[in-house]
């Protein structure tokens, strides 16, 4: 099963919310007027005004969609009214040109852009429990360096360990990496004045130069934006994905709530705290143990007491980091 990418799990979610119409455009739609016979079977009836459902202009064919129309791709506008006779729905506002090709997404609760906001609420909290475990091999060492940045497109939350190459001929690409405890790795993480994270690789001994370093460790899930952006949930974890759905739904609901006067908001109230509980319920039910940290014990396996050097120093033997 591929991982969710952000124009399914939009999909999905509205389909389970009642609200998702796919919409294929006629030649004879406008800026203004998006034309589809088989909408008469969504929408019953006359709607003169107060329609007020949203229309998004599909962008890619990643659900094998058929794109709308080029500059109206990735657009989002109300519809007003709905003309059963010419199988019509009049927009507020006209789209940037004429709807007449491919498909659009007709949303009748939610605009699409909240949908996506609550989906990338829930995948936040992802972080705090499904984690995802990531390798990367972009660093190399290089002579008389001693401090590396780690790449800042993985969204670290922790680094579990940094092995080394140990043999760098061609015949040998697949030779097991050393443990780079030896040469006294720290990580460390920092914050600057605007908000941006990095990770530091900081070695108190110097390593060989020219060697591949092989970061293991755990990385966040980044926002969705754009409709082929993918989730990587691993494929064990399918369950993650109620979450989502769930706690979305919690969040749609909130929204809905604060725009409603402080006198109709019970109903929503309960449905919205319905939504959290069972996302919740899915969280707890189902979220994976972090694995366990490796201990090293010098003397045993690859927790050697190593020779030569600096590192002859007794003291190793207390240095235990998990």
């Amino acid at each position: 099963m591929s991982a969710p990418t952000a124009a399914g799990l939009v999909a999905e979610l509205a389909q389970r919310m009642g609200d998702y119409v796919l919409v294929s455009a006629s030649s004879t739609g406008t800026a203004t007027v998006l034309v589809d016979p088989n909408l008469d079977q969504y929408i019953t009836e006359d709607v003169t005004s107060d329609l007020n459902s949203w229309v998004y202009g599909v962008a890619t064919t990643t659900l094998g969609y058929t794109p709308a129309d080029t500059a109206n791709r990735g657009v989002e506008r109300r519809g007003k009214s709905y003309t059963q006779s010419s199988h019509a729905i009049g927009m507020y506002v006209a789209m940037p040109t004429a709807m007449t090709t491919g498909n659009y997404e007709l949303h009748s609760r939610h605009a699409r852009s909240r949908k996506l906001a609550a989906l990338n609420s829930a995948v936040r909290l992802l972080n705090l429990a499904w984690y995802r475990d990531v390798w990367d091999t972009s660093l190399t060492t290089a002579a008389n360096q001693w401090s590396y940045t780690l790449p800042t497109s993985i969204l670290w939350t922790a680094v579990k360990q940094v092995e080394i190459q140990m043999l760098t001929s061609g015949s040998f690409s697949t030779y097991p990496y050393a443990d780079a405890m030896q040469w006294d790795y720290r990580i460390y993480p920092q914050v600057d004045v605007s908000g941006n994270k990095t990770w530091s690789l900081q070695f108190g001994v110097m390593p060989p130069p020219n060697r591949t370093l092989r970061i293991i460790g755990r990385a966040a899930y980044a926002d969705m934006v754009n409709e082929a952006d993918i989730l990587p949930i691993p494929d064990a974890w399918n369950e993650a994905q109620e979450f989502v759905y769930d706690h979305a739904a919690f969040r749609l609901w909130e929204f809905e709530e604060n725009r409603q006067p402080t006198g109709q908001t019970e109903r929503i109230r309960q449905a919205k705290q319905d939504r959290l509980q069972q996302a919740l319920m899915q969280l707890h039910e189902n979220r994976p143990q972090l694995p366990n940290v490796r201990v090293a014990v010098p003397g045993m396996g690859t927790g050697q007491y190593p020779l030569g050097g600096e590192l002859e120093d007794p003291m190793f033997l207390a240095a235990f980091s998990s």
